[in-house]
């Protein structure tokens, strides 16, 4: 019963939603360089191209040979988002294990799987870390001409 119930609301909400249709416009490349556009600080997967022209992307940096390079730095800001997600993945499966720690009341199965849990979050949080420096130093390469 409760879950027809929440089919419904689902069904009317998405109705609501095609009735009502927002509108929004696509902002331009120099409005959104002020702060280099942000995301719950999360970089926008355009962040290190040059964007020196009011209007939009410079497109003369997909050309060419400078196309590869292009790819990569995007390619490169999208796995640095994931590393930042999985980061705060990371302190809560952390939070969780040390909760199922703590309420394990002496049951020491309950214990030993949040002990294991606590330290494969930990080595995934180390291997993040490890991951997320090899791609900024790329990235710094990259953006500063040092790179292809």
């Amino acid at each position: 019963m409760r879950r027809k119930i929440f089919c419904i609301l689902g069904g009317l909400l998405i109705m609501l939603g095609a009735l009502f249709p927002v509108q929004t416009y696509a902002q331009s490349c120099g409005s959104l360089n002020g702060d280099k556009a942000k995301l719950f600080g999360m970089k926008s997967w355009y962040y290190y191209l040059d964007c020196s022209s009011e209007k939009d992307i410079d497109q003369t940096q997909f050309s060419g040979d400078k196309l590869v390079p292009a790819v990569w730095k995007i390619v490169l800001t999208v796995l640095n988002d994931l590393f930042f997600l999985s980061g705060f993945l990371a302190v809560i499966l952390i939070v969780y294990a040390g909760f199922n720690y703590i309420t394990s009341a002496g049951d020491s199965g309950k214990a030993a799987r949040a002990t294991k849990m606590l330290t494969g979050t930990i080595v995934g949080l180390i291997i993040v870390v490890l991951a997320q420096v090899i791609v900024n130093t790329i990235l710094g390469m990259m953006s500063s001409g040092g790179g292809a």
